[in-house]
C-alpha cells in the first residue's frame, strides 16, 4: 500500500491525535445517548459530556460563560447563524477580500433583504493600512465588521486587536472567522474584544468532522435562530427557548463530535499551543527555503502576501495548472489541494483567478519525513 503524505490540514486535519480517537470511541461505547431528552444513564452521560466540553471551550477561548458556547456542525453554520441572525434590513457590513464563501455568500444573499456591504482590499496592505481602509468604509448604519483571522490561501494574519479597538470605539459589532487560526494562534474573547468568534472544530482544534462552534460575548446581540425544533427544553411551547445555548441548538447535537472537540483542546493544552505552533514553523522552514530558490529560478510562484507562510503555503508551478500539479503529486501519495479554496476574491487580487493555487497546509501531526518526501516529489514533477 502506498504511503500517504497528507498536506491538506487547512481543509481538515489528519491524522487526529490518538487521544482524540480514543475519547470518541469511548463516547460511542459509554455515553452516546441523546442529551437533555431523558433521565436514563446514557442520556445523562451524554449531557455531562456536552456540558464539560462547553466549559472547556469557554475557558480555551476566554469566553464570559459556558452557555455562550454554541455547537454547530461546522464553521459555515456558525457564521451563517451570526450573519443572518443578527443583521437586518438597513444594516451595513464591512468585510475583506480574503474571506471564505461562508461569509461572502450569506452577505450576497442578504442583499435582497436590504443588507449592504463593502469589501476592503487587504491583500498586500500593512496593518495600519488595513485599519485606515476599514475606517474609511464606516457609515452611520455600519452594524458589523467580519474578518477572517488567517487567510486559508496565503496564511495572512489579520490585526484582530486593532480592528476590535476600532469597532469598540465606533460602536460596531465585530465577528471573527477563526477557522484557520483556532488552536494555532491565541484567541481571547474578553481581552481581544470580539463580539462573535466562529470556527470549525475539525481543523487545528483536532476535532472530527461535524464539529464547529460560535462563542458569543455577554451583551452582544443574540442571533435569531435559523432553525427551530426540539431540544428537550420547554417542549410544550411552540417557540424556541429564549436562553443560550438552547435557543441556537435545535435538534440533537453531535455528541461524538463535541467530545472530539473537548479532547482536541485538551491535547493542545497538554502539549502547549506555542510548542505545537513552533513545530509547524520548523516543518515549514525547509519548504519555504526551497520554494524561494525555485521562485528565483523562475520555476514556481509563491503566494505569501507579506506573511511568513507557515501553516498555509500557496504556490503555482510555471507551465502547469494547479490541478495538474496536484494530480502529479497525488501519484506520489501526496495529498494537497488545488483550486480556489472557497475564497474567490483573494485569487482575483493575487492575479491567479484562472486556476487558483496549489495549497499545502501543515499541522503538528506532520513530520520532517513528510516534508522531505513532498520536496523530492515536487522536484521530480517540475
Amino acid at each position: 500500500m502506498q504511503e500517504i503524505i497528507y498536506l491538506d490540514n487547512a481543509a481538515t486535519t489528519w491524522p487526529k491525535p490518538p487521544s482524540v480517537l480514543r475519547r470518541v470511541n469511548r463516547c460511542f461505547k459509554e455515553a452516546c445517548g441523546n442529551p437533555g431528552r431523558s433521565a436514563h444513564l446514557l442520556s445523562m452521560r451524554a449531557a455531562e459530556e456536552v456540558y464539560h466540553a462547553r466549559c472547556a471551550l469557554n475557558r480555551f477561548f476566554g469566553g464570559n460563560a459556558e452557555q455562550n458556547v454554541i455547537f454547530f456542525p461546522n464553521a459555515t453554520a456558525s457564521l451563517n447563524t451570526v450573519i443572518r441572525g443578527v443583521l437586518s434590513a438597513g444594516d451595513h457590513v464591512i468585510t475583506t477580500n480574503i474571506e471564505h464563501n461562508s461569509v461572502l455568500r450569506p452577505l450576497y444573499a442578504l442583499r435582497r433583504d436590504g443588507v449592504t456591504y463593502d469589501i476592503v482590499d487587504v491583500v498586500g496592505a500593512t496593518d495600519s493600512q488595513i485599519i485606515e481602509r476599514i475606517s474609511a468604509r464606516i457609515r452611520r448604519n455600519t452594524r458589523m465588521v467580519i474578518v477572517n483571522h488567517v487567510s486559508n490561501v496565503t496564511g495572512r494574519v489579520m490585526p484582530l486587536q486593532l480592528i476590535a479597538a476600532l469597532c469598540c470605539q465606533r460602536g460596531i459589532l465585530f465577528c471573527v472567522d477563526a477557522s484557520q487560526s483556532a488552536g494555532v494562534y491565541p484567541l481571547d474573547m474578553k481581552n481581544d474584544g470580539f463580539d462573535y468568534l466562529c470556527c470549525a472544530g475539525h481543523k487545528s482544534l483536532f476535532g472530527i468532522q461535524g464539529s464547529g462552534l460560535a462563542v458569543i460575548r455577554d451583551g452582544a446581540p443574540i442571533p435569531r435562530p435559523l432553525m427551530q425544533g426540539g431540544n428537550g427544553v420547554r417542549s410544550l411551547e411552540l417557540q424556541m427557548p429564549g436562553g443560550l445555548p438552547e435557543m441556537l441548538e435545535a435538534g440533537t447535537v453531535n455528541v461524538p463530535a463535541i467530545v472530539s472537540l473537548h479532547a482536541g483542546v485538551s491535547y493542545i493544552e497538554r502539549h502547549g499551543r506555542e510548542r505545537l505552533y513552533s513545530e509547524i514553523q520548523h516543518l515549514s522552514a525547509p519548504i519555504l527555503s526551497d520554494f524561494r530558490e525555485l521562485e528565483r529560478e523562475g520555476q514556481l510562484r509563491l503566494f505569501l502576501d507579506g506573511t511568513r507562510g507557515e501553516s498555509v503555503i500557496s504556490f503555482a508551478v510555471r507551465g502547469q495548472s494547479p490541478a495538474q500539479t496536484a494530480e502529479a503529486l497525488e501519484a506520489y501519495g501526496i495529498c494537497v489541494r488545488s483550486g480556489f479554496h472557497c475564497a474567490p476574491l483573494i485569487h482575483q487580487a493575487l492575479g491567479c483567478e484562472d486556476g487558483g493555487t496549489v495549497r499545502i497546509s501543515l499541522s503538528a501531526m506532520n513530520t520532517m519525513h513528510d516534508v522531505e518526501v513532498f520536496l523530492t516529489a515536487l522536484h521530480a514533477i517540475l
